[in-house]
């Protein structure tokens, strides 16, 4: 057997039978029977396909960035609180 010959048969691919939809159709409905395959394409047809709406906060004021409560004409939101650890203020003295 020469090179040649050896490289081609390395380099081939199986070919696969085709695939017609009607016969993959046949496959599914004797394996799954005819009312599970009309149930999933009929919850395919009716299935959303965009994510569900983000819940609505309607009258929560504190949501609205900055910028939109100075063109409403709101107070600024008030500073966070700063919370200081007073722990380590006795650290240093002596008893």
């Amino acid at each position: 057997m020469n090179s040649v010959g050896l490289l081609n048969k390395m380099n081939a691919l199986p070919l696969k039978p085709q695939v017609t939809p009607h016969g993959e159709i046949d496959r599914l409905i004797a394996d799954y029977g005819l009312r599970r395959i009309l149930l999933a394409l009929a919850g395919r047809l009716f299935r959303r396909s965009r994510p569900p709406d983000k819940p609505k906060s309607r009258g929560r004021v504190d949501v609205i960035p900055p910028y939109l409560r100075k063109d409403l004409g709101l107070p600024p939101e008030p500073p966070p609180r700063i919370m200081i650890d007073l722990t380590h203020l006795n650290r240093g003295r002596f008893y």
